[in-house]
């Protein structure tokens, strides 16, 4: 583990920052999924768009209002009308909630997601519906 061999005064080589996940900032709207700490990652895609004025929702999935981090920042922004919250949901309604969300989206739309695993399938479903043959 490197907290056991890396000491106070030691130098390190890192590497850039890598994007695996680079943002489509030109998308007709766009569909952001957090579940947890997920939302770390995608609040910084929620700034973006708001600063340049595109289209998009934020579905946000936290256990309870104490676990919802950012919580004020979202609900009372000036995206606040885009951010959707969804507190103490068991992996049916979680997956229930993200096909509703799905089921109202088109072609032209982008996804991203961050968060546990119940998140990712109803989303990837969708992709795979709408991808062009």
């Amino acid at each position: 583990m490197m907290h056991n061999v890396v000491a106070t005064g030691d130098r390190l080589e890192i590497d850039a920052p890598r994007n695996n996940c680079p943002l489509n900032e030109t998308a007709p709207h766009t569909l952001l999924f957090a579940g947890g700490n997920g939302i770390t990652s995608i609040i910084t895609m929620v700034g973006r768009f708001q600063k340049l004025g595109q289209s998009f929702q934020l579905h946000y999935f936290s256990r309870s209002a104490g676990h919802t981090a950012f919580r004020e920042r979202l609900a009372l922004g000036a995206y606040a009308d885009n951010v959707f919250f969804y507190k103490g949901y068991d992996i049916v309604q979680t997956q229930n909630a993200l096909h509703d969300a799905l089921d109202h989206s088109t072609n032209g739309e982008h996804f991203y997601v961050c968060g546990p695993s119940p998140l990712w399938t109803p989303p990837k479903s969708a992709r795979a519906r709408t991808r062009s043959p």
